[in-house]
Parts: structure tokens; C-alpha cells; sequence
């Protein structure tokens, strides 16, 4: 009787392992597929953003009350940060 209790218990953690492996298995082949598929970043793309940046800076210093929010914004960042 323990023997065969033994073996079903045995039997079981083996599904269990099984099924946890295929779905590790699973996600490890989709993650590797996105990793495939996403934008890889080139040689321009430090030139884009920055650019960007400027823009979005200087939107940002040409119109006051953009800039008091942006500042405000700031301020409640930097004290929840500290």
C-alpha cells in the first residue's frame, strides 16, 4: 500500500515537472522570438533622441506656463524621490 502510494506521489511530481518544464520551455521560445522581432537600436538612434530632446526642451522654455508645470512637476518628483 505505501509502495503504491509512493509511486502515484511519484508519478505525479514527475507531471508536475514535466508541465512546469514544457512551460518554461514555452515562454524561453516566445521570449527569444520578441527578442527577435523588437527594433534593434543603430548608429542614429543617439542622434534622433537627442535631437528630440532639444526640441521637446526648447517647446518647453518658449512657453511659460508649459514651463511652470514642467517645474512643478519637478519639484513633486525630487521630494517623493528623497
Amino acid at each position: 500500500m505505501a509502495a503504491r502510494a509512493s509511486g502515484a506521489v511519484a508519478d505525479m511530481c514527475a507531471a508536475a515537472a514535466g508541465k512546469a518544464f514544457s512551460m518554461m520551455a514555452g515562454r524561453a521560445r516566445m521570449n527569444s522570438e520578441a527578442m527577435k522581432s523588437a527594433p534593434k537600436p543603430s548608429a542614429d538612434t543617439a542622434a534622433t533622441s537627442a535631437a528630440a530632446w532639444e526640441r521637446i526642451e526648447s517647446f518647453i522654455e518658449s512657453d511659460p506656463s508649459v514651463k511652470r508645470e514642467v517645474d512643478k512637476i519637478k519639484a513633486e518628483k525630487s521630494a517623493v524621490a528623497h
